[in-house]
């Protein structure tokens, strides 16, 4: 999976197999919410999904185009933005909750945000995890 990103735009979602990602030490999780009849909740993107609006930093700028027009970011990422909104649409207020409170419990379960995966939570920071543990092949 490495060799297929490497390089790439997507590259931060896949882990160097030479240092291992916090998965490998099982200090991470990757996880959504169900709703009493196992149906997941619309989080705005699929799982792993590798689009900017996946991402938590950018969430503002996928509400409504007046957020990107004034986003203090340069043109290649605004660009980004607008062609993954046009591909993929803009994120619902339904789908902002549903982050949020997915984000709230694991925050206060402990568990860390990253800003580029709704879906990613760790357990503690990657330098204490490689201090205390070791990585699991």
């Amino acid at each position: 999976m490495w060799n297929q990103v490497k390089g790439t735009p997507n590259e931060g979602y896949v882990a160097n197999p030479n240092r291992g990602s916090l998965h490998n030490y099982g200090a991470a999780v990757d996880l959504t919410i169900v709703d009493s009849s196992g149906t997941e909740l619309d989080m705005g993107t699929s799982f792993d999904c590798f689009d900017l609006k996946a991402q938590p930093r950018y969430e503002a700028l996928f509400t409504d185009s007046i957020h990107i027009a004034g986003a203090v970011i340069d043109s290649a990422l605004k660009n980004r933005i607008r062609a993954d909104i046009a591909r993929c649409g803009l994120l619902s207020s339904t789908s902002l909750k549903n982050r949020k409170l997915l984000r709230d419990v694991m925050i206060e379960a402990g568990f860390i945000t990253i800003p580029i995966e709704w879906w990613h939570f760790n357990a503690f920071n990657k330098d204490e995890v490689r201090k205390r543990f070791t990585i699991v092949e």
